[in-house]
């Protein structure tokens, strides 16, 4: 689209400047002695100005106002001259219309989600997906980072794709109505990235198809864009440090793949490796899960009602009254795990965090990640 716009823009103004360029050349080697429009207001023949064929902006204007219909008195003495500006008043009435129509129809067909621009918020945390995104596969993300379980702080989710959102996409920005933006625009751009503030975001998650047909070639997509995010946020830090601003920043990437094998290939084709990359491998993960099954049974709906936030208000209780085991299934996917910050529980020894922890609020520690304050 912008090709074709800056065609008609070019072939306009090609055409403006060339009757220009004919017509002040005609005027100035035939209208010797004559009335004309182009002398300067101080001179009535080119005989007594020597400033005359300098007229060349005067030219251009006579043009503009002719080829826009808009029209004055034209002092063009020469017949050529005259014939020259009927021409360009019939190639006028026959191009402009047509040209000015499909330029209006292009400016219309520009999408409003590839103008905008995030406006960012103070105190706001928002997290940008992009990648091969599917309404199924952003919907539970969103489901569970919208969930009122993860705080009840106001956060934004951003969404980055080429094309414009489809009709289920909508219903999702309907849904989470100024919580949820979508941009069009491709991530492998920086500008498009930077109207969706990519160096301010908590994380910027890539998504992969996990329904594609050729998972190398997915897989290849989706590390070609983390390389050129991460290519744009160290290009931010360099120039955000050697300004000396603020500090460096400190943005998380997500990155989806499907084969284990893509893993290695996007620590090879990185310069040097960053703790604030993480690879989820779909394939790996789903391997290992039916592998662990074999030993425990069971294994897999334990961590998948453990890492996913329930909804447990829809369930019948009559039926629950009928089916003790549903029950107690009912119990077990009511507990879910989640990371805590306990700044004020330093001190203390491990087995005694987990049973303070469990005797008054009910809840089971099994796991501590020491940070080093410095």
């Amino acid at each position: 689209m912008n090709k074709k716009l800056y065609t008609i823009c070019c072939s306009f103004f090609c055409f403006l400047i060339t009757s220009t360029i004919l017509i002040n050349t005609i005027e100035n080697s035939q209208s010797v002695g004559k009335f004309n429009l182009f002398l300067p207001r101080d001179c009535t023949t080119f005989d007594n100005c020597s400033s005359a064929n300098e007229s060349l902006h005067s030219t251009f204007f006579f043009i503009m106002t002719t080829v826009s219909t808009i029209g004055f008195y034209s002092g063009v003495g020469s017949v050529l001259g005259r014939i020259m500006i009927i021409v360009i008043i019939l190639v006028s009435i026959i191009q402009i219309p047509s040209k000015s129509s499909e330029l209006m129809n292009l400016l219309s067909s520009k999408s409003v989600y590839s103008r905008i621009s995030y406006k960012k918020l103070d105190k706001v945390n928002y997290i940008l997906i992009t990648g091969n995104i599917s309404y199924y596969s952003v919907y539970d993300l969103l489901r569970e980072y919208f969930h009122p379980d993860h705080g009840e702080n106001e956060k934004h989710a951003l969404i980055l794709m080429p094309q414009r959102p489809d009709a289920n996409m909508k219903s999702l920005l309907s849904e989470y109505q100024n919580k949820l933006y979508y941009f069009e625009g491709d991530p492998l751009k920086e500008s498009d990235l930077k109207r969706c503030q990519f160096k301010d975001a908590n994380t910027i998650i890539l998504l992969c198809n996990k329904q594609t047909d050729d998972p190398n070639a997915e897989d290849s997509k989706i590390i070609l864009q983390a390389m050129a995010i991460r290519k744009y946020l160290s290009q931010e830090n360099d120039d955000t440090l050697s300004s000396n601003k603020k500090k460096k920043n400190e943005t998380k990437m997500l990155i989806q793949l499907l084969r284990p094998e893509s893993e290695l290939h996007f620590s090879l084709s990185i310069s040097k490796k960053n703790n604030l990359d993480q690879i989820f491998c779909i394939d790996e993960i789903k391997l290992s899960l039916l592998a662990k099954s074999c030993l425990c049974q069971g294994i897999i709906a334990l961590i998948s009602n453990l890492i996913m936030t329930s909804n447990l208000e829809n369930i019948n209780q009559k039926l629950l009254d009928n089916n003790r085991w549903l029950d107690e299934y009912k119990k077990g996917k009511g507990y879910e795990i989640y990371k805590v910050q306990l700044d004020f529980l330093r001190g203390y020894e491990f087995n005694e965090l987990c049973e303070m922890v469990y005797l008054e609020k009910s809840i089971i520690l099994f796991g501590v990640n020491v940070i080093k304050v410095k």
